[in-house]
């Protein structure tokens, strides 16, 4: 006959392991919780370190800018690396890297803009917008083509939609600004610098994945014979890529980019 002391060891010992193998799983269960919910970046964040994102999301990012055929969409890697870093830390590295770009691949969209030259006695004087402060970004969504599709029937009416949202319905405000100094009458129109229809009737900036650079500017009136240069109006500089093509150049009173959805601030240097 086993005696009881033997007993009671051999039962605490198959009670430990049943509480080691309890453990283990629950372990294992709590790891796989955390690996995909937000609770990684939340204890990174308390530890003081930063979430990276994997590199292929990065790779995709990259891709989705360059525009290339068969890669993944922006909405795309926007939403792959929302699942590794998170939506506000995958939004800011999105506007990083489009801002990263622009000296390389768009370097006139931030250099000083010649929007008019005016004739006079002494010599032609130029309207010029210069950029005072830093670039800010909007990725259009699937949601926004989709209300400019409801609201607009024809090409016609997606145009007007488009001018009202990036704000050339205004442009004649910053026309009459120019003009009354100066005795003249300048047309809105004069302060559209360039725009075309792209690969398709689809309005610059209501075509998901569309992306909206922002930018202020001073319009100052400068001529050949001096460096100095008036202030006449403040606006905002305004384009629109599509596929890594700048299918949209203009001078708007307001800013598109302050939007509902993929709404970037400027987080950075201005690039002057």
């Amino acid at each position: 006959m086993q005696p009881p002391a033997d007993l009671r060891r051999g039962q605490a010992s198959i009670e430990w392991l049943t509480i080691l193998v309890v453990a283990a799983a629950l372990l294992t269960t709590t790891a796989l919780a955390i690996t995909h919910t937000a609770a990684v970046q939340t204890i990174a964040k308390r530890l003081g370190v930063e979430a990276s994102p994997p590199p292929a999301s990065t790779l995709a990012l990259g891709e989705a800018l360059s525009g290339h055929a068969g890669g993944v969409s922006l909405a795309g890697a926007r939403a792959w690396l929302a699942e590794s870093i998170g939506i506000v830390a995958a939004d800011q590295q999105i506007r990083a890297a489009i801002v990263a770009r622009l000296p390389e691949r768009h370097p006139a969209w931030l250099a000083d803009l010649t929007i008019r030259t005016l004739p006079s006695r002494s010599g032609s004087r130029y309207v010029v917008a210069h950029g005072t402060g830093d670039v800010s970004t909007r990725l259009v969504t699937a949601s926004d083509e989709a209300g400019f599709a409801a609201i607009s029937t024809t090409g016609k009416d997606r145009a007007v939609a488009t001018a009202t949202e990036l704000g050339w319905d205004g442009a004649g405000t910053i026309a009459r600004r120019i003009a009354r100094p100066l005795g003249l009458a300048i047309s809105a129109v004069h302060l559209l610098t360039s725009m075309t229809s792209g690969d398709a009737p689809q309005p610059a900036g209501t075509r998901a994945d569309d992306i909206l650079l922002c930018r202020p500017v001073a319009l100052l009136m400068s001529t050949q014979t001096t460096r100095s240069s008036i202030p006449l109006a403040q606006g905002w500089r305004v384009g629109v890529l599509r596929h890594d093509e700048l299918i949209l150049d203009a001078i708007a009173t307001n800013n598109p980019c302050k939007g509902p959805a993929g709404s970037n601030e400027p987080a950075g240097p201005s690039q002057n």
